[in-house]
């Protein structure tokens, strides 16, 4: 795989100096940025993520949000020590969780493209496009029946899988079946697992609902083990070792509390 920040001609900025006809210099994407697309799709990443490495992940300004630059810094530093140690680790799985979906999906994609580099096999999946092809019965009804199990077998064989936005859809019997068998042959065979998930580890109270949402509200947000079911969940947690990337929210600076409107005339 060719890594943008190694490039000798684009020096990492995936951009390279041309000269137009009039004389002037412009830019134009480096071979690197489109052999990395290429890449990217040998192993599933969405186009959005191709160009994303753990090189060029930013954990934001230090001055600016200290709580939310060290909690993504040693995200980023776990992650990093993951994938140039594996498979020399003590957890064969990594589960990133709390932090917004896009910085979680960039250190997933990061780890994988330095595993690829190392000569593993590895397949990303998006959870919700997962459990699609699950569900799609052209992979289990007549003359697609070996695409079926052609998709299982890589499921079961790859070295290291990525479950991206693991526990977004609500739980059902069928998912927790197919999403429990996925995470329970990684479990069984120790093999490579790298999850994110937006649902909460522990039980966090929800925001007050709607007046829509009044008649089915439950005051807890559910958590992943609600989605996935508990066997799957405590089988998750065994087998990876779990980093918040929760970035705290700090008071924007200079506002000043609006004053409180009074039906008192003023004399």
């Amino acid at each position: 795989m060719t890594d943008a920040s190694e490039c000798p001609q684009c020096e990492g900025t995936g951009l390279v100096k041309v000269e137009a006809n009039d004389g002037r210099d412009t830019y134009k994407r480096c071979e690197c940025y489109f052999q990395a697309q290429r890449d990217s799709v040998n192993f599933g990443v969405p186009k959005r993520f191709a160009d994303k490495t753990l090189d060029n992940f930013r954990a934001g300004g230090y001055n600016k949000n200290r709580a939310a630059y060290n909690t993504l810094t040693h995200a980023l530093r776990t992650a990093k020590t993951f994938a140039d140690e594996y498979p020399l680790v003590d957890h064969k799985g990594i589960l990133l969780h709390g932090g917004s979906i896009g910085k979680m999906t960039h250190l997933a994609v990061g780890m994988l493209k330095i595993l690829v580099a190392k000569g593993l096999s590895c397949l990303y999946c998006g959870y919700p496009e997962l459990l699609r092809n699950f569900q799609d019965q052209r992979f289990w009804e007549g003359g697609s029946e070996d695409r079926g199990r052609s998709l299982d077998l890589h499921l079961r064989t790859v070295d290291v899988l990525v479950v991206d936005s693991l526990g977004e859809h609500r739980r059902t019997s069928w998912v927790v079946d197919a999403v429990g068998e996925v995470i329970k042959h990684r479990y069984d065979y120790d093999k490579g697992l790298i999850v994110t998930t937006t649902q909460p580890l522990e039980g966090i109270p929800r925001q007050e609902p709607t007046v829509f949402e009044q008649r089915a509200y439950n005051p807890m947000q559910d958590t992943l083990a609600d989605r996935i079911g508990p066997e799957c969940a405590a089988r998750l947690f065994e087998h990876c070792v779990a980093v918040s990337m929760a970035e705290p929210l700090v008071p924007a600076e200079g506002l000043t509390e609006h004053p409180q409107r009074s039906d008192t005339p003023t004399p």
